[in-house]
């Protein structure tokens, strides 16, 4: 399937390659949209502690939590992940072969970590965004087969559909930036909930391309 690859590297200070703290890597994606592929090929270049949707995935809860009332109220909560990418830097410091950066492939980046990982080593690491993209029918598609999206859903309350533990509604979640709110009677399928949510992915991507990331500008 087609993909591209881009990615916007945030300012850093005084940052050499060889020397000094490590490179943070993270991806900014649509799920069925190459993370997982990007993990391998990171991996495979035995350069970089490179992981896929690692512990705590801050899916589940922290994705619902995060949508319903947004990304403020619930920084404290989500912060377990800054804890565990600290952990896992630490560790690299112990290793017989020095890797030089820490990777994360994960559509979750910049849904329930983004703001928080900035927060934390912006200015004090090199950062690196890869924005991945796949053919838009292609991703509906994998959507499609994968089920992802297949009950009909009209509340999102509480568990009934499995796609809201990764996924988000955009037209009525917290985290979108498109609300394409549907009329109050209409009831939209599973395919038509995926393609307003792969839309809004799209927008977060061009915005994120162009933010100009700083200590003290950094949040969408």
């Amino acid at each position: 399937a087609p993909l591209s690859v881009t990615s916007t590297v945030t300012p850093s200070l005084n940052y050499k390659y060889a020397v000094g703290p490590p490179r943070l890597i993270f991806s900014v994606s649509s799920g069925r949209s190459g993370s997982g592929y990007l993990f391998k090929i990171l991996q495979g270049a035995g350069v970089a502690k490179a992981t896929h949707e690692s512990k705590p995935a801050l899916s589940g809860q922290y994705m619902k939590n995060a949508s319903r009332m947004g990304l403020e109220v619930t920084r404290s909560a989500r912060s377990v992940k800054v804890d565990a990418i600290n952990a896992a830097l630490l560790r690299m410091t112990t290793m017989v072969l020095e890797l030089k950066a820490y990777a994360e492939t994960s559509h979750l980046f910049f849904k329930t970590f983004m703001d928080i990982v900035m927060d934390r080593y912006l200015g004090k690491n090199h950062i690196t965004i890869v924005i991945l993209s796949r053919y838009l029918p292609l991703v509906l598609s994998s959507h499609a087969v994968s089920k992802d999206w297949a009950r009909n859903c009209t509340s999102w309350k509480d568990d009934d559909i499995w796609a809201y533990n990764w996924y988000y509604d955009a037209p009525r979640s917290r985290l979108s930036v498109t609300y394409p709110n549907p009329p109050p009677t209409c009831t939209p399928d599973g395919l038509e909930y995926a393609m307003s949510y792969l839309i809004d992915v799209e927008v977060q991507k061009q915005i994120i391309r162009r933010i100009r990331f700083s200590p003290q500008r950094h949040h969408r």
